[in-house]
C-alpha cells in the first residue's frame, strides 16, 4: 500500500491510496473460500461448491464487497499512520 499525502488551499488535502493487486487478489480468494462453506447451489452438495464456481456465478458482487472492504481498511490505515 502506497500512501501520498496533496495539500490544497485552505483545508483541502487529497489523499491517495494506491493498493497492490495482489492485495486484492489473496482478500478475494480469501472471500471466496469463506462463502465456500456458506454457497448452496444446485449439483453440488452444501458447502462443496468450488471456488472458480461462485466466482463466475457471483464475482463482480463478491469483487465489489472485497474493494469496499479494502478501501474502508486502507483508507483507515493510512489515516491513522498519517494523522
Amino acid at each position: 500500500m502506497k500512501v501520498e499525502i496533496h495539500k490544497k488551499k485552505g483545508l483541502r488535502t487529497i489523499l491517495s491510496i494506491v493498493v497492490d493487486k495482489k492485495d486484492i487478489e489473496k482478500k478475494m480468494n480469501e472471500r471466496l473460500n469463506e462463502l465456500q462453506k456458506e454457497v448452496t447451489l444446485k449439483g453440488f452438495r452444501a458447502g462443496k461448491v468450488p471456488p472458480s464456481v461462485i466466482k463466475s456465478q457471483f464475482g463482480k458482487s463478491i469483487y465489489g464487497e472485497v474493494i469496499d472492504k479494502v478501501l474502508r481498511e486502507s483508507s483507515a490505515k493510512a489515516i491513522e499512520e498519517k494523522n
